[in-house]
């Protein structure tokens, strides 16, 4: 009988620890049905020294941007730097996109503005089924300050960002093919302009 209750405690305590695992990453399924695996998070560390006590403590952040990196469960390229082929890719679609906002900035007031649209990941039919973006937004940085300074409204930023989800609803690009067979691959673009 003892055996029998400690068999049964030793198997409701390694649920308990099997439950409290640590996930290692996410999966998140589109609106049309595609399963994203993202990377897991990576934590570094640094030392904070307090200003008023002086006193160092060691912190923990989250230090990485997460990525996809499989679609329905095949692996997602993504080595821009090192494919000439990814590159054009990247910058086929950055052009796809500046040229379809054209019309879309043409009310924004004189100013410097930037946006960025991260992780477009486009299967291996060539159309894009996931990506990120904050929209438009002011890039005082790049201001020259030769012009006036006008901040973006929120219907300016509005009418620009529903422009890059109609492009990217509709954009079709050519798939990429490795060793003949096309697969999904995963890009970053974005531009930063005065007007």
């Amino acid at each position: 009988m003892r055996y029998l209750v400690f068999l049964s405690m030793f198997a409701i305590c390694t649920q308990s620890f099997a439950a409290d695992k640590i996930e290692t990453g996410r999966t998140l399924t589109t609106a049309i049905g595609h399963q994203l695996e993202f990377t897991p998070p990576v934590l570094g560390t640094v030392y904070v020294k307090d200003p008023t006590t002086g006193k160092k403590e060691l912190k923990t952040f989250d230090k990485s941007i997460e990525k996809p990196y499989r679609l329905n469960g095949k692996e997602i390229s993504a080595d821009v730097i090192n494919n000439p082929v990814l590159t054009e890719m990247q910058q086929k679609i950055g052009n796809l996109v500046s040229e379809g906002l054209k019309e879309a900035i043409e009310d924004l007031h004189g100013g410097a503005y930037k946006y960025r649209v991260s992780n477009v990941v486009v299967d291996e039919r060539g159309y894009v089924v996931y990506y990120y973006t904050e929209g438009i937004k002011d890039a005082e940085e790049f201001w020259t300050g030769e012009e006036e300074f006008h901040p973006i409204s929120a219907a300016q930023q509005q009418t620009v960002n529903k422009a890059i989800v109609k492009i990217l609803s509709t954009l079709k690009t050519d798939p990429f093919v490795v060793n003949g067979k096309a697969v999904p691959f995963t890009v970053n673009v974005g531009s930063r302009f005065l007007k």
